[in-house]
C-alpha cells in the first residue's frame, strides 16, 4: 500500500516560482501553493491544489485560484487539471509524484507555454483559428512547449468544429505530444464522441499508445465513458491492450467500478482473467475498491475467484484488506477459499485481522476460516490483532477458540506482542483468557509491505 509518514517535502524555487508541498503527519494531505510574480508588469497568480495522498494514490482535489486581475488563467488551470488526471495513473512513487507536479506548474507559469493558436483552439475561437490559419497555414502543425498541437486542444475541449477546420487545413491527426499522447487520447479521455469519431473518420490511428503503453480505449474505461468506448471498438480497437504496467482497459473499468464499461469489455470477448505485472486481475482491482457489482459482473462471466496474484493474494485477501464485507460475501458465495494463504502465508482472516475489520473477521470464521491459521513466521491471526491493538477483533478471536498462548516461530504469544506494543486493553483481555508472556528477545517481525494498487 501507499506508505504513510511521508516527511514534508519543501521546493523553493526562487526568482519566478515558490511552492510548499507540506504533508500532514497523519492523514497525508499535501497542498501545493504557486505564488508567480516573474514579472512586476504582471499581477502576481496564486494556485491551491489540494490533493489528499492515501491509500489509494494521489487523487484529484479541489483547485482554486486567487488574484489574477490582468491575466487569464483559465487555460493553465485547465492544463494543470488535464496533467494531474494523467499524472494519478503514474507509476512513479508519492515524492517523485510531488516533484512532477512542481516542476510542471514551473512550466505551467512560463507565459510562452502555448501558442496563439493553441490558446484559440483550447477556448473554442473558430474566427481566430481560421485567421491564424490564413495568415500562415504552416502554424496547422506548430506546437507549444509539451509538444501540443493546436488539434490536441481542441479534441480536449470537444470544439469538433475547429477540429474540423483544423484537419481540413491538414493539421496531423496523430501528433504526439510529450508523453506520446494523441488528440485521439486527449478526446476519449474526456468522453467528447463525436470528435472522437471525426478522429476516426481522419485515419487517426485507433490503438496509437502513449509512453506509458496507453491506448485511448484505455482511457474511456478509466474515465467511464462508454459511448466511446464503444466507438472505438466499434473501429477495431483492440479491447485486450496493454499498456507498460500490464493493465488492459478492463482492469482500469473494473478498478474505478464502472460497470457499464466493463459489460461493454466483456461483450467484446476481452480477457476477463487477465493478469497485469502484478498479477492483478479485473476481479482484484474490483473487489480491493469495494465495487460489488463489477465483482458480480465478472464472476457472472467466468472470473477465477480464486487466482492469486504476484504475492499471492487472491481477491479474497484483497476485501478483506479493505474491510469489503459485502464484497467478501459475495466471493465467497462463489466459492472463494477462506483459508487461501498468499506469498507470506498470510490467510485473508490474517489479513482482516490486521486491519482491525471486525465483521469481515466474523464473516471469515462463520465460513470455516482457520482461526489458528500461521503465516510463514508462525504468526497467528490474534497475533496480528494483538499487534494492531485491535481488542474488539481479538475477543471475537478468543471467543472461536483461538489459540491465546500460540507462538510464532521466534517465540513470541500474543501477550508478549501485546505489551511489547504498549497495548494495555489488549494484553488484560488476554491475560482474562489465559495469556503468558514469553519472555524473549526480539520484537515481533514486521509485516511485508504491500502493493498499491494505483500506483
Amino acid at each position: 500500500m501507499g506508505s504513510r509518514g511521508e516527511e514534508a517535502l519543501f521546493l523553493d524555487i526562487t526568482r519566478e516560482l515558490s511552492i510548499n508541498v507540506v504533508c500532514d503527519q497523519t492523514v497525508c494531505v499535501q497542498i501545493y501553493v504557486i505564488n508567480w510574480c516573474a514579472d512586476v508588469s504582471w499581477p502576481s497568480l496564486c494556485i491551491i491544489c489540494r490533493s489528499v495522498f492515501a491509500e489509494d494514490g494521489i487523487e484529484q482535489g479541489n483547485w482554486t485560484t486567487c488574484e489574477a486581475r490582468q491575466k487569464t488563467i483559465g487555460g493553465t488551470m485547465n492544463r494543470i487539471h488535464h496533467f494531474f488526471s494523467r499524472l494519478r495513473r503514474s507509476p512513479v512513487g508519492a515524492h517523485a509524484a510531488v516533484a512532477l507536479v512542481a516542476l510542471f506548474a514551473l512550466a505551467l507559469s512560463n507565459a510562452a507555454f502555448c501558442g496563439e493558436i493553441q490558446d484559440a483552439a483550447e477556448q473554442g475561437d473558430l474566427v481566430k483559428v481560421t485567421t491564424l490559419l490564413k495568415a500562415d497555414p504552416d502554424v496547422v502543425s506548430s506546437k507549444d512547449d509539451r509538444g501540443d498541437t493546436a488539434l490536441h486542444w481542441a479534441a480536449l475541449n470537444g470544439h469538433k468544429d475547429v477540429a474540423a477546420v483544423l484537419l481540413a487545413n491538414k493539421a496531423e491527426v496523430d501528433a504526439r505530444d510529450v508523453s506520446g499522447d494523441t488528440p485521439l487520447h486527449w478526446a476519449a479521455q474526456e468522453g467528447h464522441r463525436d470528435v472522437v469519431e471525426l478522429l476516426l473518420a481522419n485515419k487517426a490511428e485507433v490503438d496509437a499508445k502513449n509512453n506509458c503503453g496507453d491506448t485511448a480505449l484505455h482511457w474511456a474505461a478509466l474515465n467511464g465513458h462508454k459511448d466511446v468506448a464503444a466507438v472505438l471498438l466499434a473501429n477495431k480497437a483492440w479491447g485486450d491492450a496493454k499498456n507498460n504496467n500490464g493493465d488492459r482497459p478492463l482492469h482500469w473499468a473494473a478498478q474505478e467500478g464502472h460497470k457499464d464499461v466493463v459489460a461493454l469489455l466483456l461483450t467484446a470477448k476481452t480477457w476477463v482473467n487477465a493478469r497485469n505485472n502484478g498479477g492483478d486481475t479485473p476481479l482484484h482491482l474490483a473487489a480491493y475498491q469495494g465495487h460489488r457489482a463489477v465483482v458480480e459482473l465478472l464472476l457472472a462471466n467466468k472470473a477465477d475467484v480464486n487466482l492469486k496474484d504476484a504475492q499471492g493474494l487472491t481477491p479474497l485477501h484483497e476485501a478483506g484488506y479493505k474491510g469489503r464485507k459485502d464484497v467478501a460475501e459475495l466471493l465467497i458465495a462463489n466459492k472463494a477459499d477462506v483459508n487461501a494463504k498468499a506469498g507470506d502465508g498470510a490467510t485473508p482472516l490474517h489479513v482482516a485481522a490486521d486491519r482491525g475489520f471486525k465483521d469481515v473477521v466474523e464473516l471469515l470464521l462463520a465460513n470455516k476460516a482457520d482461526v489458528n491459521a500461521r503465516d510463514a513466521k508462525g504468526r497467528t491471526p490474534l497475533a496480528w490483532a494483538a499487534y494492531e491493538g485491535h481488542g474488539d477483533v481479538a475477543e471475537v478471536l478468543l471467543v472461536n477458540k483461538a489459540d491465546v498462548n500460540g507462538k510464532t516461530n521466534s517465540g513470541e504469544t500474543p501477550l508478549h506482542v501485546a505489551l511489547d506494543r504498549n497495548h494495555k486493553a489488549v494484553a488484560d483481555l488476554l491475560r482474562r483468557h489465559g495469556g503468558k508472556d514469553a519472555t524473549v528477545a526480539d520484537t515481533m517481525p514486521e509485516k511485508l509491505p504491500r502493493k498499491d494498487h494505483d500506483s
